[in-house]
């Protein structure tokens, strides 16, 4: 195949002995995305034409090539969740057309994107915080998904999760959290039955319904029914409620069966950890590491 290429090659440049070349050499790379590059360390720190840079649809504002890398290096490091950036452009030919108009350029916001699209698996056992220029991020290997559709998944999945704790992905706890709650919802059967909410804030109706059958069962190093100092159900829904998590009291008063749900069933976020961590204190004896999903890579 490759001696076909080159025959094709030489057809209009008989001089040619080659098939590759080199586009770039650069020392440091910066890759966000799999259409989005840029340079953290060139070979020539004087010539920017040596620069690697794919911008992934972003439009700096800067028209020379060094300024454009500084600033997608700089809005990488510094992004945060529903960032939005001014953008000029020009009007569609379809506009045109439909409005019987010239070509005219508008001014617009767009969302900056520079998380990990998600295209391939993340490879739990490689997360490591490294050096950008101004602070750490994240990096983790990858390996490919088994199908299509658990990527399309996954990218869904991220969506959720991001609009749900307003964060972008720049920690090891970020990719550990999701990656738990993208686990959960995979585990999840298609027809939403008992135990298994698919709307809202999941954590919290996930560990609500788990808790209230625990509860009620004296479960999981909670007190029994016979401990007469057992917080009330008003008590108890109180305390939840101050912490952001409402309808405990229905929960108790509606699932109590004798039927106790298996461990590991919350998948794990930075409010449910602090109701979890707060719940020791009324609870001492309770079993804190029967609450969250567990992720293995």
């Amino acid at each position: 195949m490759s001696k076909e290429f080159l025959k094709a090659r030489q057809y209009f440049n008989p001089n040619e002995k080659n098939i590759l070349e080199v586009k770039s050499v650069i020392r440091k790379p910066l890759g966000w995305r799999t259409r989005g590059q840029a340079t953290l360390l060139p070979k020539n720190l004087k010539e920017s034409d040596t620069f690697v840079l794919a911008k992934a649809g972003l439009k700096p504002e800067a028209y020379d090539r060094l300024e454009q890398n500084k600033w997608i290096i700089e809005t990488f490091e510094k992004r945060f969740f529903g960032q939005k950036y001014a953008v000029r452009s020009f009007v569609s030919v379809r506009d045109m057309f439909e409005d019987e108009s010239d070509l005219y350029s508008i001014n617009s916001d767009k969302a900056i994107s520079m998380d990990f699209d998600w295209k391939r698996r993340p490879v739990m056992d490689s997360l490591e915080m490294r050096k950008v220029r101004t602070s750490h991020h994240v990096f983790f290997d990858t390996i490919p998904w088994k199908t299509a559709k658990e990527s399309e998944v996954c990218k869904d999945d991220w969506k959720k999760f991001a609009e749900l704790h307003q964060r972008c992905l720049k920690t090891e706890e970020d990719v550990r959290e999701f990656i738990e709650f993208y686990t959960h919802r995979a585990s999840l059967p298609k027809v939403e039955g008992r135990n298994n909410p698919r709307k809202g804030n999941i954590p919290f109706r996930k560990f609500k319904i788990w808790f209230a059958r625990a509860y009620a069962n004296g479960a999981y190093g909670l007190p029994p029914k016979t401990d007469g100092k057992r917080p009330s159900y008003e008590k108890l829904d109180v305390f939840f409620s101050q912490r952001g998590l409402k309808g405990m009291r229905g929960a108790l008063s509606n699932y109590r069966t004798d039927d106790v749900d298996p461990p590991n069933q919350t998948p794990r976020s930075v409010e449910m950890e602090k109701i979890v961590t707060d719940l020791l204190e009324i609870f001492p004896s309770f079993d804190v590491d029967a609450v969250f999903v567990r992720y293995s890579s």
